[in-house]
């Protein structure tokens, strides 16, 4: 176990607007296949639709803070802004290994804006 993991974790929460739900599947879809694809520090990147399709949850893991710099990219960039068209975000995204686990290049993009963030006390499979 150790108490300064390098790996780092975060949940983001996505309303989807009703009528809008096979769009956001769309571009949720399209993020998590550039995610996987082109992003080699991304070592997760799922993400999960409520039954009624009107919320999306993203769970993230990357290798370290360039990975998550990386995934700071204009396509990433332009498709969450598209996600956010036709959405809201109503809690703060949430970002686990604390707020050194990212860098001032993640904390400045637009979608760092209000995270949470949670320091590691137990950590394991590092």
């Amino acid at each position: 176990m150790t108490s300064a993991p390098t790996k780092s974790l975060a949940h983001a929460v996505f309303d989807i607007q009703a009528g809008k739900e096979a769009e956001a599947r769309g571009i949720v879809e399209e993020l998590v296949r550039r995610a996987r694809d082109d992003e080699p520090g991304t070592l997760l990147y799922n993400a999960y639709a409520s039954e009624d399709g009107r919320q999306i949850h993203i769970l993230e893991q990357y290798a370290n803070a360039e990975g998550l710099d990386a995934h700071a990219n204009p396509t990433v960039l332009g498709l969450l802004r598209e996600l956010l068209q036709i959405s809201s975000v109503n809690r703060p995204s949430e970002l686990f290994g604390g707020s050194a686990a990212f860098s001032a290049t993640a904390k400045a993009q637009p979608w760092a804006v209000g995270l949470k963030f949670f320091e590691p006390i137990a950590v394991g499979d590092e």
